[in-house]
């Protein structure tokens, strides 16, 4: 078999693994980086599929770490030559047990270190009391990893890459996008 058609079959097999066959988020309210509300994913919808890279983690230094991967898929898939450069991604963030108090500046924290190379209007922040519920509802476990999800235009989760940028990772995306 050759090299080429065998990674297919890896692709589709790991792809199908990744599949969720009608999953999908409840919808909670959120603030985007530039401070308007939002109801998640609902808002994010569009006419096609959506990538949204999803930040869930049980601590401070972990989600900075996602983040810090999240900012390189970014750059990385926004460039000239990438086939991906068109798809709309957003940047949300999954915060637990947050006081009212602090969230704006955990929220501006976020958005800064985001800078330019993400609209304010294409991030968010979700401020939530069981965060570990609300993802495995959602069948996305909570493992420290930065996670992919790719969301149908009517909300379902059509399937989720987790882990740092590669190039068999955008090629999973691209699969699952149907590109």
């Amino acid at each position: 078999m050759r090299k080429s058609n065998l990674l297919l079959i890896i692709l589709l097999f790991v792809s199908a693994l990744g599949s969720l066959g009608g999953a999908s988020f409840s919808s909670v309210e959120g603030k985007l980086f530039n401070d308007k509300a939002f109801i998640f994913p609902d808002d994010l919808l569009e006419q096609g599929p959506v990538v949204v890279a999803l930040t869930l983690s049980s601590s401070r230094k972990n989600g900075e770490e996602q983040q810090g991967l999240f900012i390189d898929w970014q750059k990385k898939l926004k460039a000239a030559f990438s086939p991906l450069r068109s798809v709309s991604i957003y940047h949300v963030s999954v915060i637990d047990g947050a006081p009212f108090f602090v969230r704006g500046a955990i929220r501006g924290g976020i958005a800064k270190e985001y800078g330019d190379i993400l609209e304010s209007s294409q991030g968010g922040v979700l401020f939530l009391s069981k965060s570990e519920r609300w993802a495995a509802d959602a069948a996305i476990p909570i493992d420290g990893q930065p996670t992919l999800v790719v969301l149908s235009e009517n909300g379902s989760i059509l399937g989720f890459i987790k882990g740092e940028y590669s190039e068999q990772r955008a090629e999973q995306l691209q699969t699952l996008l149907g590109l």
